[in-house]
């Protein structure tokens, strides 16, 4: 299980844009729309000398501005993040981009670098992951990236 934050308006797949590229013709082009661009895809894939092309198509990459943006954790990650930004055990919500994007700033601050944890043995069926050095300033930089998309785009930011 996961919590995914991500922006609250989310676009219709007819707006958002893909890339098309092939092994051999490198980048085809832009699409919009997902039908568009993976119909686009399969007619490569009639005319392609590639092989990987003539089975599966070309390859469809989203171009949208907000495809990258997403962050998503586990459930276990999340709920220690939700806590250190201060929505407690808010485990799904959303949160205005500005007041999101200022928790986050300020949970940058005040906490220190996060040397990481070995994994704990719980019982003999159960251990508790690792966490690598410097995980936590990661996501906080992804949630911060998120959040000042979100504000450029006047949406809100979301989770759950």
């Amino acid at each position: 299980m996961s919590i995914t934050f991500r922006p609250t308006a989310q676009l219709a797949d007819d707006a958002r844009t893909f890339e098309l590229s092939c092994g051999i013709a490198g980048v085809l082009g832009e699409w919009t729309g997902m039908a568009n661009a993976y119909s686009e895809a399969a007619v490569h894939g009639l005319v392609c000398t590639n092989h990987l092309c003539q089975e599966f198509g070309a390859d469809v990459d989203e171009t949208t501005p907000a495809a990258g943006v997403e962050v998503n954790l586990a459930n276990g990650r999340a709920a220690w993040v939700l806590d250190l930004l201060g929505y407690g055990e808010l485990n799904e919500g959303d949160d205005t981009a500005e007041q999101f994007l200022a928790r986050v700033m300020l949970t940058e601050a005040e906490v220190s670098f996060d040397k990481g944890t070995a994994p704990v043995e719980l019982d003999a069926r159960t251990v508790e992951g690792a966490r690598r050095v410097g995980y936590l300033q990661d996501v906080l930089g992804a949630l911060r990236n998120l959040a000042t998309y979100c504000r450029s785009q006047g949406s809100d930011v979301c989770w759950g």
